[in-house]
């Protein structure tokens, strides 16, 4: 049984909707649209739809150096989007590269004289940008504006770290790299086996300001070494699906191939990746154990086959 004021209530509300029929109208769909809506954090818009946050200020970090591939139309598209700073690191390897970067108006240039490895032009940047959310972007592939909505808006969700999600997209595990190995060996042994092979060594990533302040900028100059600090450290870390993997980074190596410079780079990666894993081990001791995978796991492995 209502009460008599509830009652009283709905004359008044229906007579006031009799005298203004259009906001009786308006008040109904609002109503209807807030019984349809779901809780939370469930409303979600379609791709397409999304767009930069402009309340977050966002800094975007192209670092080209060391005979790196640098694409103008990268640097003019992020320009076109509504970013808090666009910052272009070069070293003098990348002559052409400055002059364009130099005519394009509203970015922040750094220039320096020594031959700047991927890292070191990410510490540069990193230590230069003043946005909250730090994306780190490839010099020579556009990133859309609809796939650098993904990263900001993990990172407005509460993520520290967010990478591209490299999940369903890896060969079989007979035909992948040994780097490529070692990334997943490292995540699984951390127990964040859902992060597959992504990594802080892929572009493009992003990184919220505490991120960077707990890890410290000069990690950066080594991202194995500071993707597993990140893991070590508790800071969330989230992967999102993106753009596909590069095929070269899909290749397997086979024994008695000559060491050419992709394969010396690929050792590299692996050392640094060796050596992230040596830090863990002496920081957490005995809590690093590698759980077996649960038989959920093991049978969408098998039927990946």
């Amino acid at each position: 049984m209502k009460s008599r004021s509830h009652k009283r209530k709905s004359r008044l509300k229906r007579a006031a909707e009799m005298l203004h029929p259009s906001k009786g109208r308006e008040a109904r769909r609002r109503r209807s649209c807030a019984r349809r809506r779901p809780p939370g954090n469930a409303l979600k818009l379609p791709i397409e739809q999304r767009k930069l946050q402009e309340d977050r200020r966002v800094s975007a970090v192209v670092g080209v150096g060391n005979g790196m591939t640098y694409a103008p139309e990268v640097v003019e598209s992020l320009l076109s989007m509504s970013l808090h700073e666009v910052i272009i690191v070069l070293d003098e390897s990348q002559s052409q590269a400055f002059e364009h970067a130099r005519s394009c108006k509203g970015a922040i240039v750094i220039n320096q004289p020594d031959i700047l490895s991927a890292g070191a032009a990410h510490v540069l940047g990193a230590e230069v940008s003043t946005g909250e959310i730090v994306m780190f972007m490839p010099g020579d592939r556009i990133v859309t504006e609809e796939e650098l909505a993904l990263y900001i808006e993990a990172c407005s969700q509460g993520a520290d770290v967010v990478l591209q999600d490299l999940s369903g997209r890896l060969p079989a595990f007979k035909y992948q790299s040994r780097e490529m190995r070692v990334r997943s060996f490292l995540n699984r042994i951390m127990g964040r086996e859902d992060l597959n092979a992504s990594s802080l060594t892929e572009l493009p990533h992003a990184l919220s300001r505490r991120a960077i302040q707990c890890m410290g900028s000069f990690r950066l100059a080594t991202p194995a070494k500071a993707h597993g600090l990140a893991l070590a450290g508790g800071l969330k870390i989230r992967a999102v699906s993106a753009a596909p993997l590069a095929p070269e980074s899909t290749k397997g190596s086979e024994k008695g191939m000559d060491m050419s410079e992709s394969s010396l780079a690929e050792e590299i990666l692996i050392g640094d990746y060796l050596e992230a894993l040596g830090s863990m081990m002496e920081r957490l001791g005995p809590s690093l154990t590698l759980a077996p995978p649960s038989r959920k796991v093991l049978a969408a492995r098998r039927n990946r086959r």
